[in-house]
């Protein structure tokens, strides 16, 4: 999506975060699916402890890939995260490739 391209661009190249539908589409292997299948299909996920703002430690499920987004054209770091208790990922997509990845 260029607008995260160009919001990244305006505050000097760092990283930009945004939340995915999970009905997105997205390219994986050659297919192309929603984010939502692909996730299901790639692995369950692990468990983390976060430390949300406040300091304060929750438990969370995450998984993560490098992904082409239709919609944006271009590759983008994927992340489908679940709080302890919610049944349904959240999916969230960054503009660079290797910062989350750390």
């Amino acid at each position: 999506m260029r607008f995260m391209d160009e919001a990244a661009k305006e505050s000097g190249g760092s990283q930009v975060i945004s939340q995915l539908r999970k009905n997105q589409n997205i390219e994986y292997r050659g297919r192309i699916r929603s984010v939502e299948s692909c996730f299901n299909s790639i692995n369950k996920g692990i468990d983390q402890i976060i430390r949300v703002r406040g300091g304060k430690e929750i438990k969370v499920t995450v998984s993560s890939a490098r992904l082409k987004v239709s919609s944006h054209s271009k590759k983008r770091f994927v992340i489908a995260l679940k709080y302890d208790g919610e049944n349904d990922y959240r999916y969230l997509v960054a503009t660079d490739l290797t910062v989350l990845s750390q």
